[in-house]
């Protein structure tokens, strides 16, 4: 998801995935528990749905 969400952006890897700690109020998902996981693969759904970019 976070490749759909780079090419849908125009931003890169490292954006996307800063964008996704963000909306998830996290600081980093290194180590992250697998319900973290969860809310940030939530996250990215929810915003390629706002993209436009889910279908």
């Amino acid at each position: 998801m976070v490749n759909d969400l780079v090419k849908a952006t125009g931003t890169t890897h490292r954006e996307v995935n800063a964008g996704l700690n963000r909306r998830i109020g996290v600081p980093s998902r290194v180590g992250a528990e697998e319900q973290v996981i969860r809310r940030a693969a939530g996250a990215a759904r929810a915003w390629l749905d706002e993209l436009g970019s889910s279908g």
